[in-house]
């Protein structure tokens, strides 16, 4: 079996019950993690260029948790810059750009 189709058969049939030890630790990591992350980046230069050059319409999606809106895909964009920005100015190398709580991944058993 691909891992593609292994990867997805182990989320269809995912449940509470069915997870992993410390699956749910590692998952609530990773969500604060990349939500400090995000905030973190909102100020940035870049992002702000990005907003100034998309200069979005207004939509249903939400900018890392604000009261701006806009369409979905220059969010995707601009929320994924702010997520981006901070991790790739404090890597010292460019090999590895991979947020701490995704290391931990690792420890999941197989």
């Amino acid at each position: 079996m691909s891992l593609t189709r292994t990867l997805g058969q182990f989320v269809a049939d995912l449940s509470p019950n069915r997870l992993p030890e410390g699956a749910e630790r590692i998952a609530r990591l990773g969500f604060i993690d990349c939500i400090g992350t995000m905030i973190a980046g909102r100020r940035e230069d870049c992002v702000r260029i990005l907003k100034e050059v998309l200069a979005p319409a207004a939509g249903p999606a939400t900018l890392t948790f604000g009261k701006e809106k806009s369409t979905a895909p220059e969010a995707a964009w601009i929320n994924g810059t702010e997520l981006e920005v901070p991790i790739s100015s404090r890597t010292s190398d460019n090999r590895s750009r991979l947020r701490p709580a995704i290391a931990h991944l690792r420890s999941l058993p197989a």
